[in-house]
C-alpha cells in the first residue's frame, strides 16, 4: 500500500485529509505537511524528506499531493524529486485524495497513478451546464 503525503498551505492538508475520512473512514498511511506564516520551512522540508526515505527504503512507494503549482510545497517537492523517489501531482482537490485512497482500498499493491489528474479535473464541474445537460 503506498503512503499518502498531502502538503499544502495553511491547514488545507488537514482539512482535506479529514473530510476524506468522513466519506471513506479512517486510514493508514496518509500524512499531512502545512506550510503556516513562521513556519520553519527547512524544518518542513526534512520531515518530508525523512518519511520519503523511510518509505523508499521499505519500498513503499509514496505519492505527493500538494496544492499549487510553483508554491512553497510544490517547490520543495521539486527539490525533493532529485533526491528521493515518489510521484508529485499538483493542484490537489477532494475528488483526487478520493480517488488515491481508493485506489489503494480496491488494489493495495497497484502502484499506478495513471489517470488521476484525469479524475481530479472531472470533479470540477459547472452545474449549470450540467443540469442543462439532462
Amino acid at each position: 500500500m503506498y503512503k499518502i503525503i498531502v502538503f499544502t498551505h495553511g491547514s488545507l492538508a488537514e482539512s482535506l485529509v479529514r473530510t476524506s475520512r468522513l466519506i471513506l473512514g479512517n486510514q493508514p498511511d496518509i500524512e499531512t505537511y502545512c506550510v503556516e506564516p513562521g513556519c520553519n520551512l527547512e524544518e518542513m522540508r526534512n520531515g518530508v524528506e525523512q518519511s520519503i526515505r523511510r518509505s523508499n527504503d521499505s519500498g513503499q512507494e509514496v505519492l505527493v499531493l500538494t496544492d499549487l503549482m510553483y508554491g512553497t510545497p510544490f517547490n520543495t517537492m521539486i527539490q525533493l524529486e532529485e533526491e528521493c523517489s515518489f510521484t508529485h501531482i499538483t493542484g490537489t482537490n477532494l475528488p483526487l485524495l478520493i480517488e488515491a485512497i481508493n485506489r489503494r482500498l480496491l488494489d493495495g499493491n497497484s502502484r499506478s497513478f495513471t489517470g488521476l489528474v484525469e479524475t481530479a479535473k472531472e470533479g470540477i464541474v459547472d452545474s449549470h451546464v450540467l443540469l442543462q445537460m439532462s
